[in-house]
């Protein structure tokens, strides 16, 4: 009953605006830091795509990552989000910060074949792939939208072999926050506290053998966990 209930349209509308105007009400409460706007310099300045990720466990405070975004938001800005209903909410967030839309899985790339397993992996592939043809950023979760936390799927490092776009590791944190017993463990801020917001250094694309592949995941992995790392460290909180 209640499924049904949060899965209808006009209670996934009240809840889309609701919970956006909560989030932009709590970070404009936080008082922010940021670090790395010279990663983004670089990265806009080097006239490939971009690339944007976070792990699933911060993405609360997407919103106000992509306002501190400054050098990137000339370019044409989608997200990835999941077909899942806590998708369709994210759906009409991203929509309201007039951010383009690519539903399906960010962490799969599809088998190449559309399945009723596919979670829409291969069109969310297509999407992503003719949205990064141009000058151009996306923003994704490479462990979402089910896990496992913080491990780069194979999507992430084939959208940049094909698209030759940079990948900009993106991380927040804040003094006082709440960790849920989720499976991402995500992370939720208190209001009046101190946060954070690093931008890691653009990774260049690779091409490569497939069976380099999942070692290059494992580097993109890292430069996420060293930018969640430092944010965590600015803010006194353990990861």
């Amino acid at each position: 009953m209640l499924k049904a209930i949060l899965a209808h349209e006009i209670v996934q509308q009240v809840l889309g605006r609701t919970i956006d105007l909560a989030l932009r009400l709590l970070a404009a409460s936080i008082r922010w830091h940021i670090t790395g706007q010279m990663n983004l310099a670089a990265a806009a300045q080097s006239g490939a795509p971009v690339i944007l990720c976070l792990w699933h466990g911060r993405l609360a405070m997407a919103p106000q990552i992509w306002a501190e975004a400054g050098p990137l938001r000339g370019l044409s800005a989608a997200f990835v989000v999941s077909r899942s209903r806590d998708g369709n909410i994210g759906a009409r967030i991203a929509t309201r910060l007039n951010i383009a839309l690519i539903r399906g899985s960010g962490s799969k790339p599809g088998n190449g074949k559309r399945n009723k397993s596919d979670k829409g992996g291969m069109d969310a592939l297509i999407g992503m792939v003719e949205h990064l043809s141009g000058k151009a950023i996306l923003g994704l979760t490479p462990d979402g939208p089910r896990g496992p936390a913080r491990q780069v799927g194979p999507a992430l490092v084939l959208l940049a072999e094909r698209t030759g776009a940079v990948i900009v590791p993106v991380a927040w944190s804040a003094r006082r926050a709440r960790q849920l017993r989720s499976w991402d463990g995500f992370l939720l801020p208190w209001p009046f506290t101190r946060g954070a917001i690093c931008f890691g250094a653009p990774i260049a694309p690779v091409r490569g053998e497939r069976s380099t592949r999942a070692a290059r995941g494992l580097g993109i992995a890292a430069a996420l966990d060293g930018v969640t790392r430092a944010a965590d460290e600015f803010c006194d909180r353990r990861a």
